[in-house]
């Protein structure tokens, strides 16, 4: 799967799209690609940092840094972290 190019404006989010926010700014998140709003629509933007997703695209290759384990994924490198809920996710630490 290829992902949709940086600046692309769309009309609507694709189903299953999850609202994050990050410092209170609300961002989209489906599959690795991240929108926000313009206009009457919403534009591929590149991923914020401290974004933190459930879950990454597939494909993503794992890094190993002094011992922790990361994944990177399209030039998008994550770092896991437990929820309160026990849950991982995965918190936007480096976009390439």
């Amino acid at each position: 799967m290829v992902a949709p190019p940086i600046g692309l404006s769309i009309n609507i989010l694709p189903f299953g799209y999850r609202r994050i926010y990050v410092r209170d700014n609300p961002y989209y998140y489906y599959n690795g690609t991240y929108y926000d709003d313009y206009n009457e629509g919403y534009r591929v933007v590149a991923p914020p940092l401290d974004a933190v997703v459930e879950s990454i695209p597939p494909g993503y290759e794992t890094v190993t840094i002094d011992g922790e384990t990361y994944y990177k994924s399209d030039g998008v490198q994550y770092k896991p972290e437990v929820q309160d809920n026990g849950e991982i996710w995965y918190r936007v630490i480096k976009v390439d």
